[in-house]
């Protein structure tokens, strides 16, 4: 089965500096959409939840793709991204 937890664990292991750029911008795309669609109604919390989801996909890819490309990253990049699940 596959789930978010899957897909971050992906991401945590990938090496591939083009796949993650790819993903990285297709969720910044999203994350955009869903901030201009947000009114702030019922679906908030959904809404708030799924944009803090895929800020930390962003996240991931940006410091995935630091570590391939200069083999580290800086704190300020780093994220725990087991406490975002």
């Amino acid at each position: 089965m596959f789930n978010s937890e899957s897909f971050l664990t992906i991401l945590k292991t990938s090496d591939n500096v083009d796949e993650l750029q790819a993903v990285k911008e297709k969720v910044d795309l999203d994350i955009a959409r869903q901030r201009s669609k947000d009114t702030g109604g019922d679906d908030g919390w959904f809404a708030t939840r799924n944009l803090h989801f895929l800020s930390v996909v962003s996240s991931l890819c940006l410091t995935r793709k630091f570590q391939e490309l200069y083999g580290f990253v800086s704190e300020a990049l780093r994220i725990d991204v087991n406490s975002c699940i």
